[in-house]
């Protein structure tokens, strides 16, 4: 809506004029953006074009891998989640020094060292990030997928919310094809610790993939929970439950 300013200045927008004012001064333009017809076709907006179609490609890949952990984004993952990591997906498909602009994939990035960092130690929560819920060091066998947690005292080396009692580890790994969205999971059995002074050993190991193509990437999932009268219950859904990438393998 426009709005008046003194005699004949406003902002907003009237018949199809639009006003407003900037550190320049007042400035007036054409309602509206370039024409779309133009947008697909003109020379002048060919980087544009280049541009929305590899966002649009990392858009979907983030969401193939949303569909494919999607029961294990239910207990730990936030709604921001597609959109981080369409934008860290964006960061990897620039180190795909293999194709032209506009063409190149998060499947070509992930090829690199630089691809593969890029991802390793994504959060799929940011209110509840693995690194801040465990302190202590953890070993991966990338073939195989298996975490080693040695000597954890939950205790001393977690950071549990105020009200747990217990917490459960599990390893995931995905093996999905971001060129078309075909993808695999596996878990391992989730080991359910007390969080007592107890030091414990914990093997996470999923079951093996199958050799589909595709990157592989390992994941380790915490969950926390409140044992009463001996049933667990989740702590306010999924905002203290953390999920990380701590491994990636194309």
């Amino acid at each position: 809506m426009a709005r008046p300013r003194g005699i004949v200045q406003f902002t907003g927008t009237l018949n199809g004029i639009s006003v407003y004012k900037s550190k320049h001064g007042w400035i007036v333009r054409k309602a509206g953006g370039p024409d779309p017809e133009k947008m697909k076709k003109d020379k002048k907006f060919a980087r544009t074009r280049e541009n929305g179609k590899e966002f649009g490609a990392c858009g979907r890949a983030a969401g193939w891998v949303r569909k494919a952990l999607f029961p294990q984004l239910k207990e730990s993952g936030d709604f921001r989640v597609v959109s981080r990591l369409t934008k860290v997906f964006m960061e990897i498909k620039n180190l795909d020094v293999f194709s032209v602009r506009g063409k190149r994939t998060v499947e070509a990035g992930l090829q690199t060292d630089g691809g593969k960092g890029l991802l390793k130690g994504f959060e799929f929560n940011s209110d509840a990030q693995v690194t801040n819920l465990l302190k202590t060091k953890y070993t991966l066998k990338t073939g195989t997928g298996a975490i080693s947690i040695q000597e954890l005292v939950p205790k001393k080396h977690m950071n549990a919310p105020k009200g747990s009692t217990h917490a459960s580890f599990k390893s995931i790994a995905l093996r999905i094809d971001f060129n078309t969205g075909k993808f695999e999971v596996q878990e391992s059995i989730a080991k359910r610790v007390a969080l007592d002074n107890r030091s414990i050993t914990l093997l996470l190991k999923p079951a093996a993939l199958s050799q589909q193509s595709g990157a592989s990437l390992v994941l380790l999932q915490i969950c926390f929970y409140q044992e009463l009268n001996g049933k667990d219950y989740r702590l306010q859904n999924s905002e203290y439950n953390g999920m990380q990438v701590v491994g990636v393998m194309v």
